[in-house]
């Protein structure tokens, strides 16, 4: 019988009285749960309405655009649209076929594999961004005050932050708006 120290953390969370939600803590999950599920079908309707793209290929596209010489390596790219490495790679294929993204092997690793968004792929998203942008504001920020939406990117950001994913979107957010910056000058 393995001892206290080889359970995992999870286990031992099992194995002690099921604490149940709280009927706030219910009502805030299923919330949360709903507005993930109904804001990410809407914008997906809305950019494949709009521009034959789903919201992954955008998000694909997104992080592509804003990396230096519009290129990841394929895990980077993984870690930055929240995707496992084998769905990511299915998602990229289709990209690829489209003419969006190309993959290159990783001249430094070589059992790595590098994303290329496409001069094609960057016409899609620049012409699909402003259609995307206004859907974000209608779906989503659109039924807010600005004290919930402070509130809420606090609540949010906290819960990315226990699960040790801050820093990778604050560098998300600064290449963004280091990236817009530099479209205005």
């Amino acid at each position: 019988m393995p001892s206290e120290e080889q359970i995992p953390e999870l286990e031992r969370e099992v194995e002690q009285e099921t604490r149940w939600l709280t009927p706030t803590e219910m009502r805030t999950w299923m919330a949360f749960w709903g507005a993930v599920y109904v804001t990410n079908a809407a914008l997906d309707r809305d950019l494949r309405t709009q521009n034959g793209l789903s919201h992954s290929d955008y998000q694909i596209l997104a992080m592509l655009s804003n990396a230096p010489e519009h290129r990841l390596r394929m895990s980077e790219l993984a870690n930055r649209v929240f995707r496992s490495r084998s769905r990511l790679t299915y998602e990229v294929i289709q990209l690829e076929r489209a003419g969006l993204v190309r993959r290159e092997d990783c001249l430094t690793d070589k059992r790595g594999a590098v994303a290329i968004l496409t001069q094609q792929g960057l016409q899609k998203l620049h012409t699909a961004a402003p259609g995307h942008l206004a859907s974000i504001r209608r779906i989503f920020f659109d039924q807010l005050t600005d004290e919930q939406v402070q509130g809420l990117g606090d609540a949010l950001w906290a819960i990315v932050a226990g699960q040790g994913k801050a820093a990778g979107l604050e560098c998300m957010i600064e290449q963004e708006l280091t990236r817009r910056q530099d479209e205005k000058e």
